[in-house]
């Protein structure tokens, strides 16, 4: 099974063999992927790039309806 996410313009894919209750979590700022709070890195994809979440941008899910999904935003002032 694969999961993607996307910003439009660059993506993070996961394949795993996911079981029901299976929680991933991927932060991007730290470019790290858990399943179950265990980091995964080896299911990342190689063509994966992490990406910076902008105010505004439009998050893509594939597959879409797959689960039940939670986004977090943290705005950085610099």
């Amino acid at each position: 099974m694969k999961f993607g996410v996307a910003n439009g313009r660059d993506f993070v894919l996961v394949n795993y063999d996911f079981k029901a209750g299976d929680v991933l979590e991927i932060d991007n700022q730290r470019e790290l992927i858990l399943l179950n709070g265990g980091p995964i890195m080896k299911a990342i994809s190689l063509d994966s790039d992490f990406f910076e979440i902008r105010n505004g941008d439009e998050i893509l899910l594939d597959p879409v309806g797959f689960a039940n999904v939670d986004i977090e935003f943290v705005e950085r002032w610099v």
